[in-house]
C-alpha cells in the first residue's frame, strides 16, 4: 500500500491486501486506521494522502475487481457537518480507480472517516479508513 506522508513523502506499507474483517494501523502521519469489512469483494488501498493539510488536495486510490463500481463519503469525526462525497466510479481495465478532493482551508482539523462501498454483480465490499487533516 502506498501512503503519502508528511510533505508529500510516499512510502510503501508491507500490507499488500486488506483481508476480511482486517484492522490495521497505517504507519506514519497520525491516527490512521483501515478496516475492510468485505463480504466477498476485496478492496485494496493503493494510495492515500495522509495526513493532508487544510487547503491542499486529498487523494485515495483503490484496486478491486474489473467491472466493480464504488462510491463513498468522508467526514470529520468531530464535526458531522464537515463532509464530502466520493462520486460513483467504475474500475478501469486493471480494476483500479481514484478520487481526489480539495481540502477546504477552514476544514475541521483532526481525524476524518472515509467510507467506501463497492459492488459488481452479486459481490459487495466495504472499506472504512481514517485520515488526518492538519
Amino acid at each position: 500500500m502506498l501512503i503519502h506522508g508528511k510533505k508529500g513523502e510516499a512510502y510503501e506499507s508491507r500490507d499488500r491486501d486488506i483481508h476480511r474483517h482486517a484492522s490495521r494501523s497505517v504507519p506514519g502521519g497520525g491516527p490512521s486506521h483501515t478496516v475492510a469489512a468485505v463480504e466477498d469483494l476485496a478492496i485494496t488501498v493503493v494510495m492515500l494522502t495522509n495526513p493532508v493539510a487544510a487547503g491542499e488536495q486529498g487523494a485515495l486510490a483503490i484496486k478491486t475487481e474489473v467491472g466493480a463500481m464504488c462510491l463513498g463519503n468522508r467526514h470529520s469525526e468531530s464535526n458531522s457537518n464537515d463532509r464530502g462525497k466520493l462520486a460513483l466510479k467504475n474500475m478501469d481495465r486493471e480494476g483500479k480507480t481514484s478520487w481526489s478532493w480539495p481540502v477546504d482551508p477552514k476544514s475541521t482539523k483532526g481525524p476524518w472517516a472515509l467510507s467506501l462501498q463497492c459492488s459488481t454483480g452479486k459481490k459487495k465490499g466495504r472499506l472504512h479508513q481514517t485520515f488526518e487533516v492538519r
